[in-house]
């Protein structure tokens, strides 16, 4: 799916989903995890910074210290103009990967968390990756095979 129907997605299940239970920002953060992983893998779940707000009293909206407390912690990703990165490690080995941006989060999960299998995350979560380091590995074989030996 492209980021524009994922946006369009988001906009259906954000605005005009019910939020009223949730009474704590962790129950919200909860939802959005349990919603992210109803998505399809790497497709993003966006979350506006200044349309969402917990009903707590007094209301109050979700920040990147509200993730941190839940337990999402710094890592790394390809970068798509976000400040930061953090993930989240699921209990069956996914993760969810929070993209920190100037005006949003966006929420995706991938299959395996790349800090406790790096191995198999850029195999079924960054491919392109793998493909780059065979296309140099392969660049650097040709140029070696290239140079003359010496008698």
């Amino acid at each position: 799916m492209t980021n524009i129907t994922s946006l369009i997605v988001v906009t259906i299940l954000l605005w005009t989903d019910d939020f009223s239970t949730v009474t704590t920002k962790d129950e919200f953060i909860k939802e959005l995890i349990i919603r992210t992983l109803e998505m399809n893998a790497h497709e993003d779940l966006v979350i506006p910074h200044h349309k969402f707000v917990v009903n707590v009293s007094p209301s109050t909206s979700i920040t990147l210290q509200d993730f941190i407390d839940y337990g999402f912690t710094r890592s790394i990703g390809d970068f798509q103009g976000q400040i930061a990165d953090y993930r989240l490690l699921m209990d069956d080995g996914k993760s969810i990967h929070l993209r920190v941006f100037n005006d949003c989060f966006k929420l995706h999960w991938d299959y395996r968390d790349p800090r406790v299998d790096p191995w198999g995350h850029l195999v079924f979560d960054a491919p392109h990756w793998v493909n780059m380091i065979e296309s140099t590995l392969n660049m650097v074989e040709t140029i070696l095979r290239s140079l003359p030996t010496s008698k």
